[in-house]
């Protein structure tokens, strides 16, 4: 068989493998991620349901339609949804019963990213259970239609290059598993049909671009186009890829009059449908109340034209890029920061390919009007979202947006790709560019997605074995255990505290946990309000006698006096009355509080001492210097001491810091652990560098002259105190235990 033949049998194949592939993982994020965790899916699924069950529109005037959060938006996906469900015979209720909230969703994920409250499943009721399915029979749809978008740009593009297999499916593979695509495609939302009417679109547009204009075809174009915008709102910004490609279809007429009249006809022809949509559209009381206002325009406009700064287009362009990447959940939830970085980098390499590709005077028909209609089509929709943001003052405005033009966007990068890496002469790391990115996308549920929503597991062998124990009573319902050792760099946003628990009684209520931090200084320096487990776990649904640990993320001032070792304090409030429970020790003693210890430590590199020294103190304790500089106002002195844990340490260590007469009188002295007594020795990590501070106040009267500086440290093991051995990098003793410094 010609090897032409060939390629042009496989494409089918290629084509349901695609489809295979792409159905299972949008079934994967579906069923990895709990019902109503994505933005507004209770809303969006209500407004489904109730055309299902009552068979009509949302009506004005009715409770349960005004109660629709979505209520506003474009019927399409809706009616399409709710024919589904009734073809399918799903037990939708006798009524929609919102969840159950979480109170504490955080949009920054301390207090937890899930937004309702998610049963264990020996806990769920028949509702539930129904709802449930319900749910998940409506992400199927989702998934189904993100799904077959991929066939109208498979085929155009298969249509345009026939020869080219790689161009076809690495262009389709980025659309089809583009991250943000993948979840917002399994999830109940009218973004997944207008994301798949706007990829019909521009595989249309594409369509014309190369086989030239007909009427037809333009009015077919329009057509899918319309729909769109019967979906969401966010379909009108396909309208100037529609015009782009119209003018490149007429390019190519034999008469430029001819091409006028033309141009003219399908203008009034796409007017003429879009108003039909319009009319449909302004039937809809909701929509016209909220959107299709004349008001509502010049509101836009007015509050566009007002002056913005540059750099507030900037940080809406920050969270577009970001959020049209990779954003989980009700968008408080994304994946690791270096996938976003991989991402900037990929950006700059395309736009720089474009640039290239743009610039250069011969152009491989059709390459050029089909990128440059994607890159209108990109750059249109974006456009738009950052003239949303700053119209409503508002720097958050979501990426899936964008998903419209998520198949033009595919093809910018492509090229942009291809061109950018023909120039360094590696054009074959296109493909593994195009396989990694494809592979991100089936990595990132695993790794972002099903952790994030996960019950806390029982605690396990290894954990008992490092778990501290602070076993304490809450109400006489909760045991506290103990906490797991953690450390935690000044650098970072939060104080990363596990805790494990066990309900010891049947617990009703969902009691709150309290968390907050304070420094050695006993200043509050962070605090956290939620629900156990992250907000995924609260009290009511703890199993009986069963242990297990759970985590808080504590956000904490960066002004914490790091290194030291701070304070959690940990109460349970009653949600009636938010008043702390009853604490009780093993012997049924009242506790006022119960704490757990954190190591704060800094990270940062520190000055080099002004007298350089190399002592061991101990095994373990080293001191690389010292610094001596009189207080401002001349009352005394300030002693820096630079020192180095070579291994952890063992001892309990006191610092001391004299200033004597003579070898035997001490004037002055100062005997604290390191740094005023918050950061003791025995927490410090192997290699850690700690400055601590002594202050030496002068007392009243004449001060001697020739004084002497001595240090050392000395620990209490059996209640007597001990001297750390020293000796210097020689490897000799020091006589007495103490060190003699040149003073001042």
């Amino acid at each position: 068989m010609p090897p032409i033949l060939l390629m042009n049998s496989s494409k089918p194949l290629i084509l349901f493998w695609l489809l295979a592939a792409r159905f299972a993982l949008g079934w994967a994020y579906s069923v990895s991620v709990p019902i109503w965790e994505a933005d507004n899916e209770d809303g969006h699924f209500a407004y489904a349901r109730y055309i299902a069950v009552k068979g009509r529109l949302l009506q004005a005037g009715d409770p349960e339609a005004e109660s629709i959060f979505q209520k506003f938006q474009p019927p399409l996906y809706y009616i399409l949804a709710a024919l589904y469900l009734r073809a399918l015979n799903v037990n939708l209720g006798e009524r929609f019963e919102p969840p159950e909230k979480n109170p504490y969703i955080h949009f920054g994920a301390p207090s937890g990213v899930n937004y309702a409250l998610h049963p264990p499943a020996d806990q769920l009721t028949p509702t539930h259970i129904a709802t449930t399915q319900a749910v998940l029979a409506t992400r199927l749809l989702s998934v189904l239609i993100s799904t077959l978008s991929l066939i109208p740009l498979y085929w155009v593009l298969g249509r345009i290059w026939p020869h080219k297999i790689f161009r076809q499916v690495g262009i389709v593979c980025l659309y089809a598993f583009w991250p943000q695509f993948l979840f917002t495609g399994s999830m109940v939302t009218n973004d997944v049909l207008v994301a798949a009417l706007g990829t019909a679109t521009f595989a249309g547009c594409i369509y014309l671009i190369h086989f030239g204009f007909s009427f037809k075809r333009f009015l077919m174009v329009s057509f899918i186009a319309g729909l769109a915008c019967l979906t969401k709102i966010n379909g009108l910004g396909l309208i100037p890829m529609l015009l782009a490609a119209l003018a490149y279809s007429l390019r190519n007429q034999a008469s430029s009059r001819f091409s006028l009249r033309q141009f003219a006809f399908a203008v009034l022809g796409m007017i003429a449908l879009f108003a039909v949509g319009i009319t449909l559209l302004s039937s809809l009381k909701f929509v016209t109340e909220q959107v299709l206002q004349l008001s509502t325009l010049q509101a836009f406009v007015r509050r566009f034209t007002e002056q913005h700064s540059l750099s507030d287009a900037v940080k809406i362009a920050e969270v577009i890029f970001r959020t049209v990447i990779a954003s989980y959940g009700w968008g408080n939830l994304e994946t690791h920061p270096w996938v976003y970085t991989v991402w900037e980098i990929a950006a700059l390499m395309a736009v720089l390919g474009l640039i290239v590709l743009f610039r250069r005077q011969v152009d491989t028909a059709p390459i050029k009007p089909i990128v440059l209609t994607a890159c209108v089509a990109t750059v249109t929709m974006a456009g738009l979202m950052i003239a949303l943001g700053l119209s409503q003052n508002n720097v958050f405005v979501p990426g899936r947006y964008l998903l419209p033009g998520l198949g033009p966007l595919s093809i910018c990068l492509f090229w942009g790709w291809g061109t950018f890496l023909n120039m360094l002469k590696a054009g074959s790391a296109k493909q593994a560019l195009v396989v990694g990115l494809v592979i991100l996308g089936w990595w990132l549920p695993g790794y972002t997605l099903i952790p994030e929503y996960a019950h806390p597991q029982p605690l396990t062998a290894a954990q008992k074995a490092v778990l501290v124990s602070r076993e304490v009573y809450f109400d006489e319902t909760i045991k506290l255990l103990g906490y797991l050792p953690s450390n935690t760099s000044l650098q970072t946003d939060e104080v990363r505290l596990r805790l494990c628990w066990q309900a010891t009684a049947p617990i009703t209520k969902n009691y709150i946990a309290q968390l907050e931090l304070l420094g050695p200084d006993q200043n509050k320096y962070g605090s956290l309000t939620t629900y156990p487990g992250r907000g995924q776990y609260p009290t009511s649904f703890w199993s009986l006698n069963q242990q297990f640990c759970d985590e808080y993320l504590i956000p904490f001032a960066k002004n914490f006096p790091a290194p030291a070792l701070g304070q959690i304090y940990i109460n349970l409030l009653d949600p009636s009355d938010f008043q702390p429970l009853p604490i009780t020790g093993l012997q049924g003693e009242s506790l006022k509080s119960v704490t757990v210890p954190v190591r704060i430590y800094d990270s940062r590199t520190l000055p080099s001492p002004t007298n350089p020294l190399k002592l061991r103190l101990g095994e373990s304790l080293q001191l690389n210097g010292y610094d001596v500089w009189p207080l401002t106002d001349q009352s005394g002195w300030r002693i820096t001491l630079h020192w180095e844990a070579l291994a952890p340490i063992q001892e309990q260590a006191v610092i001391f810091v004299h200033l004597r007469t003579a070898p035997d009188q001490i004037y002055i002295q100062d005997d604290s652990q390191p740094r005023q007594n918050s950061y003791p020795t025995y927490v410090w990590a192997a290699g850690e560098k700690v400055l601590d501070e002594h202050i030496l106040l002068l007392p009243e009267g004449p001060v001697p002259q020739n004084l002497l500086l001595f240090i050392g440290a000395y620990h209490s093991p059996d209640g007597q105190l001990t001297r750390l051995p020293i000796t210097d990098g020689a490897g000799q003793s020091v006589p007495n235990n103490e060190i003699q410094l040149p003073f001042p």
